[in-house]
């Protein structure tokens, strides 16, 4: 079915090696990852072996993409997909890319548990995964456990997307806070993102995350168009299919006034990571951004998503407030309000239409922060 040498042969050889690459974004490479061609013995001990088996047949392509402990047999991921045409094509198709990042997503939540915690490098895993579902559920008090928790996964193992990911959470609260409690966080997440930026240069192997938590920190936090544009270019340039990348470049774009090619890369990065565990996180990145290009249904497509995945997500029910005000659905505005008037203290629509500081830019921009007068 898949032959040395064949078409087919070299497209699966490419999308297992992608695999083992954004597994190796996330995990050090003491967490030994091998793409391996099927139906051939894997040579000398390994902690996973990745493979990726392609037919064709009658015009219609199907590939299986399975990542086992080799020592156990173990399965830690397994799935497969379709795709009408040829191998070739199929390699660049989204379902095959929503499925490679699904592998790598799910095979680093599950590496701490197939190889338990003797290792620095596994137990630094652990701790990182379980502060990245603290960290989006945008829950307050998650965020404070999160931090600790992505502190403590680098004191264990000194990775340095720990770091770009402290760095993230950092501008995620921040952007909540009044200015008086925001110098702090800003002070900390700028020596973080440089840092971690440090570390990874002086890595053997450059990591697209880094550099596009770093881009979209700086873009979010600064505003700096000109160094998150070239942060995230060089996230690209290492992994052009990296879906965090992918978003960082569409905020700069978004800061640079390019709108419509910020929509196309987050519309292309929220596809790419449309099975993640976090997939929230694109979801809300492009409400933003249809907000922005005046796509205001699919805005609000994108930010029930986000606020049916993490119910403490505030922006998401901000910008629903907005449009369905704007939409004369007022029941469905003021049930938004509520939301917010129980997750955020001091919340009030004087303080979202008055306060400069509130942290509704984009609703401001487009006018839409106006209709929520409608509810006063």
């Amino acid at each position: 079915a898949n032959l040395a040498g064949t078409g087919s042969a070299l497209v699966a050889e490419i999308v297992a090696s992608r695999i083992a690459t954004d597994i190796a974004e996330h995990i050090t490479a003491a967490v030994l990852t091998r793409a391996v061609a099927p139906g051939t013995p894997p040579p000398g001990p390994c902690d996973l072996d990745i493979t990726c088996n392609i037919v064709e047949d009658n015009g219609i392509c199907l590939a299986f993409i399975k990542v086992i402990q080799p020592q156990t047999m173990r399965v830690v991921f397994a799935r497969d997909c379709r795709f009408v045409g040829t191998a070739s094509r199929l390699a660049g198709s989204d379902d095959l890319l929503r499925t490679a990042f699904e592998a790598a997503e799910r095979t680093v939540a599950r590496v701490p548990h197939i190889l338990g915690l003797g290792r620095a490098e596994t137990k630094s895993a652990a701790l990182g995964q379980l502060a990245l579902h603290r960290m989006f559920s945008f829950d307050e008090a998650q965020l404070a456990e999160a931090d600790r928790l992505m502190e403590a996964a680098w004191e264990v193992q000194e990775n340095p997307v720990h770091l770009a990911w402290r760095g993230l959470l950092q501008m995620v609260t921040a952007i909540e806070r009044p200015m008086a409690g925001r110098a702090d966080l800003t002070d900390l997440a700028d020596r973080l993102t440089h840092l971690a930026l440090e570390r990874d240069a002086g890595s053997a192997a450059g990591n697209a995350t880094v550099k596009a938590l770093v881009a979209q920190t700086r873009a979010m936090l600064w505003g700096d168009a000109q160094s998150a544009g070239l942060a995230a270019r060089a996230a690209l340039d290492e992994n052009p299919r990296n879906p965090f990348a992918l978003q960082a470049m569409a905020v700069a774009h978004m800061l640079a006034g390019d709108g419509e090619e910020a929509y196309r890369l987050s519309h292309l990065g929220r596809n790419y990571a449309g099975r993640s565990a976090f997939r929230h996180w694109w979801d809300a990145h492009h409400a933003t951004v249809c907000v922005a290009t005046g796509r205001n249904a699919e805005a609000i497509q994108a930010a029930e998503a986000a606020s049916f995945a993490a119910p403490s997500l505030r922006p998401a029910y901000r910008y629903l407030m907005s449009l369905h005000a704007q939409r004369g659905d007022l029941d469905q505005a003021e049930a938004m309000r509520a939301k917010l008037e129980a997750l955020e203290p001091g919340f009030s629509l004087d303080r979202m239409l008055g306060d400069p500081e509130y942290p509704v830019r984009t609703l401001r921009r487009t006018g839409l922060l106006r209709e929520i007068r409608k509810l006063m």
